[in-house]
This record gives C-alpha cells, structure tokens and sequence, in this order.
C-alpha cells in the first residue's frame, strides 16, 4: 500500500511541474517587436489576440490549449500591394512542448471573399487554411490563397512522405485542387503536397526560442522569397492573377492545436507598406576607407557610421532609436559620438548613450521632410590571441518599423600593430616657400623588430621616408626626422600626414599636422642693358636699349595678392674718367623721371594671376634710358641701378 502511495505522489508531482515549465519560458520575451495599433484585426470567432507590451504588441494566433482555431489579418488600410516590392520581418514562437506540440502556424496572403473575417476551422492539420483532410470533400480552404506552413505534428495521411521524427515547413495554394492527393480505392486518403519541405535545425519547432521569417516580394518577377531561421531561403514564383485574381490581397497568419497543443506567437519587424525604411554601417580607418574583409590590428582606431533612412510609407516612421552592440574585441572611445548635421558638421554627443558597449541613441520620428539621422563614434580594436573575424550589424528600432544593416565582417589579426606620434601632432606650421620643414616624432612596436615610415601630403601618393627602421628594444619609442622639401608645394595649408607598417604588414594609426606653406614674391630674370655705340649729339638725346629688356617676376602668394616694382640708382653711370651721364626712365604718359641714389622712382604695379609667372617688356621709346647731351664726354660708361620688389596690399 505504501507503494502504491508513493507511486501516485511521484506522478502528481511530475504533473505539476509540467504545466510550471511551460509558463516559465519566452513566450513574453520576444528579442524585438513593433506596436501593431490599427494594423490587424481577428475575425469573428477565431482564438487570435494581440497581447500589448512594453513597446511592442504581441500577435497570439493561438493559446496554449487544446482545440483552438486562430487567425489574424490586416485592416483594409494596410492591405499587401503586389504592384510594389516589399519587405515583412517578424518573429514566431511555437511554444515549449518539443516532440508533443500541436499542430503550428501559417503564414498566409489570400483574397478569399470573406476578406479579413476569413476563418476556418476543423482539424488541426488543416492550421485553419488548408483544405479538407479528407479524400474527395472540397471547399473548405481559404480560397485565392498562397501559404507557408509551420507544422508541428507528424500527421500520418497529410503528412505523407515527411519525416515523422521532424517539425515541417512548406508551402503551396490551399484553394487549388492540385495542393492535394486522393489516394486509395475509393479515395480513402488525402495527403497534402508539401513544396521545398525544410526540416528545421533542432527537429522542433517548439523548442521555446522565437525564430526569425523573413518575406521578400519582387513585382517585376512576381517572385516571393521566404527564409526560416537558419535555413536555405526559399524563392516561390506566383502568378498573381491565376492565384489570387486581384493585386491587393490580405495577409496574417493562421494556426490550430488539438488533442495536442502549445502556444503559437508572432511579433512583427516590418510590416509591408506601413514604413519603408533602412538602416546602414560603414566601418571605416583613419583614412575613411572601408574595413569590410580587410584586415585590422589592434590598436587600430576605427570609426562606424550609423545612418537611418525614411524612404516612403503610409505613416511615418516613429520614435527611432539606432541600436548598436559593439563585438567583444573593439572598445568604444569615450569623447567620440556624435551626430552628423545637414551641412555635413559634427556635433558631439554625450557618452551616456553607450552603456557596456552597447549604443541606444533616440534619433525621434523620421518623415518626408527630416528622413535622414547619420551618427559616428569611434572604436579601439583590442588584442586578440588569434587572428579573428568578427561580424558587425546594427538595428533602428521604431515604435512602428525595425529594420536591420546587412552583415559586416572585418579580420583582426593578432599582431599589434605600430603607434606612432608627431612631436607637432594637430598644430598649423608657417613655412616659407622653398624652406625645408623637418617632420619630427616617434614610433614604437611592441611585437616587430622593424617599420618603415611613411608620409603624404594632401591626397598625393604616400611616400616611403624611412624603411625598415629597426625596433632595438620592442616597445619602446624611437626617433625619427623627415625632410619635406616645400619648393614644389602651392600656398597655402596643406596636410602632412605620417604612419608606421612594421615588418609583418601591420599599419599604425595616422598621426597629422598641418603645414601652411607662405607663398613668396622675387624676381626671377633681370636684363643687363646694352646702350650701344654713338656719337656725341648735336642737342640732347635719349638713347634706348639696343635689345628690349624684360623683367620676369615669380607670385606664389595667390591669385589676386599686389605687387610694386620700383627702380633706384645704385651706382651713376660714369665713365673710366669719372665723368657721367644721367639715367632716366620714360613711363607710358612719355614722363621723364630722373633716377637718383636717394629716392625709388615707381615703374609698375600688378595683382598675380592664376600664372604666378608675370613678366614686365619695354620697347620703343619706353623704359630706361640714357641722356646723352651735347657736352657729355667720350668714354665707355656702366652703372647700376637697383630693382626692388614690394609686397603691396
């Protein structure tokens, strides 16, 4: 008797805990969800409901009991326009009863002439779309329909040619006879056909996780694309006219349990039409060159670009918060978000938007008229034991759309690489023209026992300064000095930046300053006068060069900087006697001006060109001359006169 006793408590006791068990799972922990106001409805009688959360809405197509009959649709405000792709992301919950769950889910776009109060019920393995599980009985389906099935339990004639010891997924038209098979004498039997049957990972689709689904419509192919999970994407062509006779058709889901049961559940991402929107991340170096595929180092300075997008839709896209986990190996750098405003400038965030590497930055509600938010901050590549791949993505998260960036994958590798620093890093540098301008700083390498310094300037190719520098003691910092030659560098600023690869390929970060080169004003090519030979004149005369003389000048200041030239006597003109001769000089108004060793006499005055080159010609009877009087002496005369060149506002 006492056994007996014991006995009936041991199975009262797994009793109990049984129903525990099933209550204590994620059904109410969805990962993600948007709010579902105005957007479905549940049709007279079916077992369907939407559970309000925090945040999100919760879609119960069927509860976690025996015999029920769910099915949810859209309101005819948020009808699915065929005419126009579209993206639907959500995800499913079958509950937590493994191999005794029953009987699932249907993923379902119909135009049946019940619309959205189409509902079907019967028996569960028919998940409130199919037609009848009986051999010649028709007219039970929910017609003009395509559905994808998640099926839970094995049923031995409808599931014909399955797996038993598997959960199901598959699609076909439920209002089509040839969706079916009548087998048997007389038709005893029927069996669905089940199209590109998918068998998910762990057998169950009732393992108390929430799947992602995804659907992808192409209008111009009139293709739908599904993918399950982890499973290979399913494409599935549909004639739209032939199926459904309308391209503006209902959508939602469908479910039933019987004598078996379990919670079916969905939450929505996207939903087709209501918000087009999208999420991108770039992941760029110090260069602003992508990482994706490349190889990074530790100690690498990356900085990621998060940019949410509103492209259309019937409402606007509401309360948007760009969502970002860091990977384990990179660290975010305090002092660095920020957000990207419309003329391109930067304004710098708090850091309390970052928590445990983890990003949540409210951006508000994105429209027609303010459909773009762009933010970036930047990263610290750690190190790592080995070389490493990691995957980056990113969500904007709305109250009424979430969407996702595609996967970005970058390598890190295991070598550290260098660190270098400029002992004038971020200062602006006045250099003249022509001078030489000594790039001074250090380098370090904890791991390479040698580097090679580069450096460029603007956006010219990078050049090799100094190679395989040697790292005699690894860690420690070494010296280095480069010569930038400034003759060939236009006024003005000019970025000069420096970086480090050492021996195993490993870049450094970039290190900068600014040099602005001042431009200079000289005179390049001055003409020696030639007076020629002549006789004493019998009245006063003025003798002109015998070859036209030329001044060439050199501007590098810039277009539009003045010039003065201006003329002075350095020695008289004399003979080996002693005896002079004066030197004039004949403007453009035929003036005469006499030059003296006192006082500059002004010859032109200009502003450079685009050419910095100018050049000053006189001919005729202009320019510098001798007088040559009746009472000069006989003799061979030289002088010197002095050019000066001033630099005139």
């Amino acid at each position: 008797m006492k056994k007996k006793i014991s006995f009936v408590f041991l199975v009262f006791l797994l009793f109990c805990l049984a129903p525990h068990q099933a209550f204590a799972n994620n059904a109410d922990s969805p990962p993600t969800g948007i709010k579902l106001e105005d957007i479905f409805q549940v049709p007279s009688g079916a077992n369907s409901s939407v559970i309000p959360q925090e945040g999100l809405d919760v879609v119960e197509i069927t509860p976690d009991s025996k015999n029920q009959a769910g099915a949810i649709w859209n309101t005819p405000n948020n009808m699915m326009d065929l005419t126009k792709d579209f993206e639907a992301s959500m995800y499913m919950y079958f509950g937590d009863k493994g191999a005794k769950a029953a009987d699932g889910m249907a993923f379902v776009m119909q135009a049946d002439k019940n619309g959205n109060e189409a509902f079907r019920t019967g028996e569960g393995a028919r998940l409130g779309v199919w037609d009848s599980t009986k051999a010649g009985e028709w007219g039970l389906a929910i017609m003009n329909s395509f559905a994808v099935e998640f099926d839970t339990y094995f049923n031995s004639d409808f599931d014909e040619g399955l797996n038993k010891n598997y959960n199901h997924i598959a699609w076909n038209f439920p209002g089509k006879k040839e969706a079916y098979v009548d087998s048997g004498f007389p038709f005893k039997s029927r069996s669905l056909v089940h199209r590109d049957v998918r068998y998910p990972a762990n057998s169950y689709l009732s393992d108390d996780q929430w799947h992602p689904f995804e659907v992808k419509w192409n209008a111009a192919t009139q293709t739908l694309t599904y993918k399950f999970d982890v499973l290979k994407p399913v494409s599935v062509p549909i004639d739209v006219q032939n199926v459904f006779g309308t391209t503006e058709v209902y959508w939602g889901f469908t479910g039933s349990t019987g004598g078996s049961f379990a919670n079916n559940r969905v939450v929505f991402e996207k939903v087709p039409g209501l918000v087009e929107g999208e999420i991108t991340e770039e992941i760029m170096d110090q260069e602003g060159k992508s990482v994706k595929n490349q190889d990074t180092y530790s100690g690498d300075i990356l900085t990621h670009e998060l940019k949410a997008t509103y492209l259309s839709g019937k409402v606007d896209w509401k309360k948007v918060v760009l969502n970002k986990r860091l990977n384990e190996h990179v660290n975010f750098k305090p002092g660095t978000l920020r957000q990207v405003n419309e003329d391109g400038e930067e304004t710098f965030l708090s850091d309390v938007y970052f928590k445990d590497n983890e990003l949540k930055y409210p951006v508000g509600t994105l429209s027609e008229k303010n459909a773009e938010k762009t933010i970036r901050f930047d990263v610290e590549v750690k190190d790592v034991e080995q070389n490493t791949t990691v995957t980056e993505t990113s969500a904007a998260k709305g109250e009424n759309h979430t969407t996702h960036t595609e996967e970005f994958p970058y390598n890190i590798k295991k070598n550290a690489a260098p660190k270098i620093k400029l002992t004038q890093s971020g200062e602006i540098i006045s250099v003249k023209q022509e001078e030489s301008f000594q790039l001074k700083g250090t380098w370090s390498d904890r791991d390479s026992q040698s580097a090679s310094i580069y450096y460029q300037i603007d956006d010219n190719e990078p050049v090799l300064a100094l190679s395989e520098q040697a790292n005699p003691v690894l860690g420690e910092e070494n010296d280095f000095s480069i010569p930038i030659e400034t003759d060939l560098m236009d006024s003005g600023e000019h970025e000069i930046k420096v970086y480090a690869i050492d021996d195993d390929g490993a870049k450094s970060n970039i290190d900068k300053l600014t040099l602005r080169i001042l431009g200079i004003l000289k005179l390049t090519s001055l003409p020696e006068y030639n007076f020629g030979l002549y006789d004493i004149p019998s009245t006063n005369k003025l003798v002109f060069p015998v070859t036209p003389p030329k001044i060439e000048l050199s501007d590098t200041r810039g277009v539009g900087s003045q010039w003065h030239l201006k003329m002075r006597l350095e020695e008289p003109l004399k003979n080996e006697m002693g005896q002079s001769m004066s030197l004039t000089y004949v403007d453009s108004s035929n003036n005469k001006n006499y030059l003296n060793e006192e006082d500059a006499i002004s010859i032109q005055s200009g502003k450079t060109s685009e050419n910095p080159l100018q050049s000053i010609e006189w001919g005729g009877d202009k320019g510098l001359s001798v007088e040559v009087l009746p009472s000069s002496y006989v003799g061979e005369y030289s002088g010197k006169v002095e050019w000066i060149l001033e630099d005139t506002p």
